[in-house]
């Protein structure tokens, strides 16, 4: 069997035949979860540090993971310093969960996006594999969302077709109006130089 080395495609030895499966994966992941539970643990670290600690202090195990408890010995913990350094790392970790967010965002919406007149990706999941490059990812998002011209036809096309599985307004209806449908993805698209400042 053919050993794949670390230059080889995200495609090596992949049927198209898989992609149902890979999809079926990718769309049950529910990334949103894991950034939920990091704004939590935020949440918690901000709100209930005191309590936090002392739970830590009692001992915590997790697995074969196990934290504290504190020996009885132990000098009493700084309240100030702990409520300081508690502050510093909410700040910190905020920051960090924002651009994670961001960069998520930017790479789903780059691995469903197709240009005008094509056909979607048949598999994103493989269109994520294949931005390996931190680089090359920003040179991306520098060419769709920082450099090009506002409202461009061709980029609202995009827009609809990874938001609204079209670029076909008469897909919805013949009654759909056309200035709240080029107005929505106008709206859609307003957020992308925000997005890609928090995602690069």
């Amino acid at each position: 069997m053919a050993k794949r080395t670390a230059r080889q495609s995200p495609d090596y030895l992949l049927a198209e035949e898989g992609f149902t499966s890979l999809n079926d994966t990718l769309y049950t992941a529910a990334p949103q979860d894991y950034f939920e539970r990091r704004l939590l643990n935020l949440a918690l670290v901000g709100s209930k540090r005191a309590q936090l600690d002392e739970l830590l202090r009692e001992g915590l195990e997790f697995g074969d993971l196990k934290l504290g408890p504190t020996p009885p010995e132990a000098d009493a913990p700084d309240e100030a310093k702990a409520a300081k350094t508690a502050a510093h790392f909410v700040t910190a970790e905020a920051e960090v969960l924002g651009h994670h967010v961001g960069e998520t965002l930017l790479r789903l919406y780059l691995a469903h996006a197709w240009a005008k007149g094509g056909s979607p990706p048949g598999c994103p999941w493989l269109e994520l594999s294949r931005l390996r490059s931190s680089r090359e990812f920003k040179q991306q998002v520098k060419r769709r969302f920082v450099d090009a011209p506002a409202n461009d036809p061709d980029n609202l096309a995009a827009v609809a077709g990874v938001f609204y599985l079209t670029d076909e307004p008469s897909a919805f209806g013949t009654d759909l109006d056309p200035v709240r449908w080029n107005k929505s993805l106008a709206t859609i698209e307003s957020y992308s130089p925000g997005v890609a400042g928090t995602g690069c």
